[in-house]
């Protein structure tokens, strides 16, 4: 008894030696052979196909290989058809994340005084705010994290730490959450334990960046700026920038100093729903290079050493 076989139209069929085909205009799928080989069959047309369908349908409505694709292409009324292999795409692991604010053209990412790293900032996509300027500095990043809360940038604990940039001759710190979260502090090295000191309130406009704004920024009403309530010897430096004050350099005091690990605990696990300015910080921090250790020089004193 002949085998009966029941066909929806559209439908894969499948012959002998493995050659599968659909009916209509759906498109054919091809032998093993051919699909082996790479061959690209251009000369079937779909006055062929409907031959092929109609013999398929005497044949069988087995499914045909999973590996193997063949497609027409052409428009309506084309009397040529194509056929092509599907193959997996090669595995070429995750793309790499595209920076908002990159090192800009020109910089180093590693600003030496208060003046190269305006001029960084002033060279970043507008709108600058924290986690553009975290993000645009090179890599390795030297950081130190502290829970201290004497400063007019506190820390809030291990889950909220201050944090410290260093480079060459410059510090700059960031507060990851609460008051002084949206400014950026420089510390500019004039001598081993003094530095001229500034701060630039984020976000802001580039274009509108000049170079004095960050000492205009911390003057105070009466005389010299609001540093020195924390900072002694305060003296006004001319010579260096027109209108800045140098001071007393102070570090934070060594039980607050946080490991690395310890800081990319919460950073890790931050809800972005609830704290979307903290999270950004942190990410602009470790989710785009290297992060080592860095540290203040021993010399330089913590608030608790004045006398």
């Amino acid at each position: 008894m002949a085998r009966r076989s029941i066909c929806r139209i559209g439908e894969p069929t499948v012959g002998h030696h493995g050659m599968a085909v659909a009916v209509g205009n759906r498109g054919l799928r091809g032998s093993t052979r051919s699909s082996e080989s790479g061959i690209r069959n251009t000369g079937m047309g779909r006055r062929r196909y409907a031959w092929v369908g109609v013999f398929g349908l005497a044949l069988g409505c087995d499914a045909p290989p999973a590996d193997v694709m063949v497609g027409t292409t052409g428009s309506e009324g084309s009397s040529s058809g194509e056929v092509e292999t599907t193959a997996p795409l090669p595995d070429v692991g995750e793309p790499e994340p595209q920076l908002r604010c990159p090192t800009p053209a020109g910089h180093t990412g590693r600003p030496q005084s208060i003046e190269e790293a305006v001029a960084h900032i002033k060279a970043l996509p507008a709108p600058v705010d924290v986690p553009c300027v975290l993000e645009s500095f090179a890599r390795p990043l030297p950081l130190l994290a502290s829970s201290s809360v004497f400063s007019a940038q506190p820390g809030r604990g291990d889950r909220s730490p201050r944090l410290f940039v260093f480079f060459d001759g410059l510090i700059l710190s960031f507060a990851t959450h609460g008051y002084g979260a949206h400014l950026v502090e420089f510390a500019e090295f004039i001598g081993p334990t003094t530095t001229v000191k500034g701060e630039l309130e984020m976000p802001l406009e580039p274009d509108a960046l000049e170079l004095d704004m960050v000492f205009t920024r911390v003057l105070d009403e009466d005389n010299g700026t609001v540093c020195r309530l924390c900072h002694r010897g305060e003296e006004l430096v001319e010579e260096i920038y027109p209108g800045a004050f140098a001071s007393d350099a102070l570090a934070p005091r060594a039980d607050t100093i946080l490991e690395l690990d310890v800081v990319r605990e919460p950073a890790d696990h931050c809800d972005l729903r609830k704290d979307p300015h903290r999270c950004a910080v942190f990410d602009a921090v470790f989710e785009h290079g290297e992060v080592v250790d860095g540290e203040f020089d021993p010399e330089i004193q913590t608030i608790f050493d004045y006398e």
